[in-house]
């Protein structure tokens, strides 16, 4: 039988792997991308699609659409639940876990800006939204960090006098 009160098995009752799945859940159910025009809204979560007109509206289970979006848009996020584990396992800062979600969101990011500057000098503008990328993600790691704060940060170093002040 393990013992759970390991630093790297249990933090303040939280396991860092779950904080991973957590994330990881909320990359995978929660939307990301939300797009529109005159007639329809689109919702796309990681697993499922949601197709909303004014006089039908459709659901769709795996209807992302294609790998490229999966590859593209979701599998990077999951970088930044990996870099929650290694939060809450005390192996990484929090800066550096919410700068790859950042670095996970900059392909969205990039995607709905290349799509959005051209629209702005068309006439008519706006008649429509483009992708617009939602941080369900990161709404759910805040919470996380919030409500279970991961261990305090402790620099090795500055733990110990230094060799000169040793007797």
């Amino acid at each position: 039988m393990k013992d759970m009160t390991k630093k790297e098995n249990l933090i303040d009752g939280i396991r860092p792997w779950r904080v991973g799945q957590a994330v990881a859940l909320a990359i995978i159910l929660l939307p990301f991308n939300i797009a529109g025009d005159r007639d329809r809204i689109v919702i796309t979560a990681g697993v499922w699609l949601l197709s909303l007109t004014p006089f039908s509206s459709s659901f769709r289970l795996f209807g992302a659409g294609s790998i490229e979006v999966l590859v593209l848009i979701v599998l990077p996020q999951f970088i930044f639940a990996f870099q929650m584990v290694r939060l809450y396992g005390g192996k990484t800062t929090g800066p550096r876990a919410f700068i790859s979600w950042f670095i996970g969101l900059a392909i969205p990011l990039m995607l709905f800006l290349a799509n959005t500057l051209p629209l702005l000098w068309e006439p008519g503008w706006p008649h429509a939204f483009n992708p617009t990328p939602l941080p369900s993600s990161l709404l759910v790691a805040v919470l996380l960090v919030h409500f279970y704060p991961p261990p305090k940060e402790t620099i090795p170093w500055k733990a110990t006098e230094p060799w000169w002040k040793r007797a």
